[in-house]
């Protein structure tokens, strides 16, 4: 959470559209963890046309923004394929890739470098704003899509050694492209 870096609100957040309209428990709990939170430019992947439809569901649990953009699954598509050249047709397929590996491809595409992922892990389960261990649906994806990048030389880096280890991203230790 931004609050942990001094922030009171990120520049970016990502947030999948479940959480502003789903119904299950899951949706329900992120709602409250992000009541009354806010970033200076949200962003909903998977979700064209509907703007209304997002500033309802972001009313309901008093998540502020400065800008809102909903992205395409094709939008999504070619920023994937452009960072680790893996281009996927068939549909549903970016439901495979979790918010948090998106919001790292996202990052890097909108030329911020370098991108260090900090808070992240493919081989335990929940997540770092969740005590409740929930298990995690994208790791295998997640870990693929993260080694294709490494492979091409992104400038994206782990920031503690087990991340690294499980995600094949470079140790950060301070390095600029």
């Amino acid at each position: 959470m931004a609050e942990t870096f001094g922030l009171a609100a990120p520049d970016m957040a990502l947030m999948r559209r479940g959480i502003l309209v789903g119904q299950g428990e899951q949706d329900f709990y992120k709602r409250d963890l992000l009541k009354g939170r806010q970033a200076k430019h949200l962003i909903v992947p998977i979700w064209p046309d509907v703007e209304d439809k997002l500033k309802a569901g972001c009313r309901t649990f008093d998540y502020r923004y400065e800008t809102l953009q909903a992205l395409t699954r094709w939008q999504l598509a070619n920023i994937v394929w452009r960072l680790s050249g893996k281009f996927h047709v068939s549909r549903g397929w970016h439901r495979n890739i979790s918010t948090g590996a998106f919001a790292v491809m996202l990052a890097r595409f909108a030329g911020f470098a370098p991108v260090v992922v900090s808070g992240f892990s493919l081989s335990q389960a929940g997540h770092g704003y969740d005590s409740r261990n929930a298990f995690r649906y994208h790791a295998d994806e997640d870990a693929d899509l993260l080694r294709r990048v490494a492979r091409r030389g992104e400038p994206i880096y782990a920031e503690d050694r087990d991340f690294a280890r499980e995600s094949g991203l470079p140790l950060w230790q301070g390095q600029t492209p």
